[in-house]
């Protein structure tokens, strides 16, 4: 069954009570000089400090007892293998994350005191997810993508739903892109809100695999990309969020 806004919804209630309903800010001096008002949804609030939470306690709430028991694995710029630590915490599941050797301390710091396990990988020269293939295979251990899974996108797409909960009239959003999930999320949230919403995907322009492949109708590879944003520099789009994108 594709991915619709019912999936979002669902995400939205397994959610309840544990991610933080982020606020919704605005500012007099920006909506005067764009000429428009805009809001922003504060998911710096949450509770890893990114909307990636969302999506990582979606995915582990519908995993069965004996996966959770044989533990989780993923692959992160550091966001998501933050949030991945925390919901395997509440879940009491053992949780292994592959990150880039060059992870900025204090989010190594926060993996860590969440009692996950830290594989670190060679960002430019690394096969990050040959690696987490590996030791899956190995471990038994089931792979929670930052992006490319189906409950993961339906629990980004909660910070979008929330979005027009709380603000009457909107009629753009704009998500951020590196593997594309939270855009996709945000389209499908977007979609069964109202079908005339338009939805913009922003990503660096440095790391633009995603405009570029959304240009050629494929997926497409480049150069690992350097860029201030480093949870935003992915080389190519999801593949399940590219088809929703």
């Amino acid at each position: 069954m594709p991915l619709t806004v019912q999936h979002v919804l669902h995400a939205a209630e397994t959610l309840r009570g544990v991610a933080v309903r982020t606020p919704m800010l605005t500012s007099a001096a920006l909506n005067e000089e764009l000429g428009r008002e805009v809001w922003v949804k504060a998911e710096s609030q949450q509770l890893t400090g990114s909307f990636k939470l969302r999506g990582a306690y979606n995915a582990l709430a519908a995993l069965s007892p004996a996966d959770r028991k044989r533990g989780v694995i993923c692959a992160s710029s550091g966001n998501h293998a933050l949030a991945l630590a925390v919901a395997a915490r509440r879940f009491d599941v053992p949780a292994v994350v592959v990150v880039p050797e060059d992870l900025p301390s204090v989010k190594r710091r926060a993996i860590l005191s969440h009692g996950a396990r830290i594989v670190p990988y060679a960002r430019l020269t690394g096969r990050r997810d040959a690696l987490v293939h590996q030791l899956a295979h190995q471990h038994g251990l089931t792979i929670i993508p930052s992006a490319n899974d189906e409950r993961v996108i339906a629990g980004a797409g909660t910070v979008a739903w929330e979005m027009l909960q709380e603000v009457c009239g909107l009629a753009t959003l704009l998500a951020s892109v590196g593997g594309g999930g939270l855009a996709a999320g945000t389209a499908l949230a977007a979609s069964g809100h109202d079908p005339a919403l338009r939805v913009f995907g922003v990503e660096p322009t440095a790391a633009d695999d995603t405009h570029r492949s959304l240009r050629v109708g494929r997926r497409i590879s480049i150069p690992p990309p350097f860029t201030v944003a480093d949870g935003l520099g992915h080389s190519e789009p999801a593949r399940i969020p590219f088809e929703i994108n």
